[in-house]
């Protein structure tokens, strides 16, 4: 009987066990779910203090709950210091760590912590784990690892980081919005028109004709396969920057695709219009960022940059910013009461764009709407087919946004 009982105590044990670790790995994929949607506070609240996790976990919590909440410089700290004096705890995790460390000085523009990591890396992590793991094909990953933090830095050399000058009193500045975002800029003091791109991780894009038409020499110097050249100045309202890194973009003329594809004068004159706006340079995200204060009256179609406060907004929200290589706005939303991460990019062109993934598994009801047109970089014209949903509700901060206003 004892044995039997033993038995049982064993069974139920073994049981347990597995239960457990099968919750483990359901929390664990949700916790991988979340992140990859942004939602960074959420995933921090899924694991709590009591439960048995591994210390990659602990510190990943704390860095996520950084990020959510703008302390890029927290979460540098944190990974920085658990890295060099207790990179043990981590294991191969210490790979990952480290690029995150590398993406968010990149975000910071903290390039001296950036290089103090790749030293760490290099002179004392890659001799220490060499003894402890004596395993060849993790060596291979470190080195590979510090080969394309050093790529980084190279690139992080011709990628200064920009900073905001206010010059004179606050000043009101005109834009459009149809339909992209654009304001009256000066580059180098000459008079253009800018696109706001939230969606470019860049400061500045600009095109091969507009790098021409301000008598920048492009040179050998590239980013991510992008020649890159430096704006002596840009100033957008009361706001200036100078010594901008801009990187030279492509686009080719439409008048073979629209040639091969015999569009319609209709869709002809559609193209083109696209590909003026694509030659209009664009204002990236770390330029955006820099601006701090803004307030948009769409009303009046105005942007202005107070020097101390902003009136009361009709809705308010908090947005944050998702890690530099994945360079969005975010803000929660609910669509037709399904509660979402909106990403906002002020580069579309279209009310809302969902992914085929989130559309599929909620169902929503739809119907075939229209056709968006586009220009590929070798100068041909596609279409994309649009659905459009029907009687669908969107909710920002609590507050419904009426169906006539879509």
């Amino acid at each position: 009987m004892k044995k039997f009982s033993l038995l049982t105590l064993g069974l139920l044990a073994l049981c347990t066990i597995s239960t457990m670790a099968q919750s483990y790995q359901s929390k664990m994929e949700r916790y991988g779910g979340l992140i990859t949607e942004g939602r960074f506070l959420e995933a921090c609240q899924l694991f709590t203090d009591t439960d048995s996790v591994s210390p990659f976990i602990k510190l990943h919590k704390q860095i996520l709950a950084a990020i959510a909440q703008n302390q890029n410089r927290l979460a540098i700290s944190l990974i920085d210091e658990n890295l060099r004096y207790n990179w043990m705890a981590y294991g191969a995790d210490v790979l990952y760590l480290s690029r995150e460390l590398l993406n968010l000085c990149k975000a910071e523009g903290m390039h001296d912590k950036a290089a103090s990591h790749v030293e760490w890396l290099k002179r004392e992590y890659y001799l220490s784990q060499k003894a402890y793991y004596n395993d060849a094909e993790y060596n291979k990953s470190v080195e590979k690892l510090i080969s394309s933090g050093e790529q980084r830095l190279r690139e992080r050399n011709l990628l200064p980081p920009v900073h905001a000058i206010r010059k004179g009193k606050s000043q009101t500045i005109k834009f459009t919005a149809v339909p992209l975002l654009k304001t009256p800029i000066k580059v180098n003091d000459k008079s253009l028109e800018g696109l706001w791109m939230t969606a470019t991780p860049y400061p500045m894009i600009i095109t091969h004709q507009v790098a021409k038409q301000l008598g920048l020499v492009v040179g050998a110097d590239s980013v991510a396969g992008f020649p890159v050249v430096y704006l002596d100045s840009i100033r957008i309202g009361s706001i200036l920057f100078k010594n901008v890194p801009a990187l030279v973009s492509k686009v080719a003329t439409p008048i073979k695709g629209i040639d091969k594809h015999k569009l319609s004068k209709k869709e002809a004159k559609r193209i083109k219009e696209i590909y003026a706006e694509a030659n209009k340079p664009k204002i990236g995200l770390p330029i955006i960022r820099q601006l701090e204060t803004i307030a948009i009256d769409w009303k009046r179609q105005e942007i202005s940059f107070p020097v101390d406060s902003l009136p009361n907004a009709d809705v308010e929200e908090k947005m944050y910013f998702a890690y530099v290589d994945y360079p969005y706005l975010f803000m929660p939303i609910t669509i037709s009461k399904k509660t979402a991460i909106g990403k906002i990019s002020t580069g579309d062109v279209v009310y809302i764009k969902m992914c085929d993934k989130f559309y599929k598994k909620h169902q929503f009801p739809s119907e075939n709407w229209n056709k968006s047109m586009y220009v590929t970089t070798d100068g041909n014209a596609v279409s994309i087919p649009n659905l459009i949903l029907k009687s669908p509700s969107l909710t920002i901060n609590g507050r419904p946004i009426d169906t006539k206003e879509k």
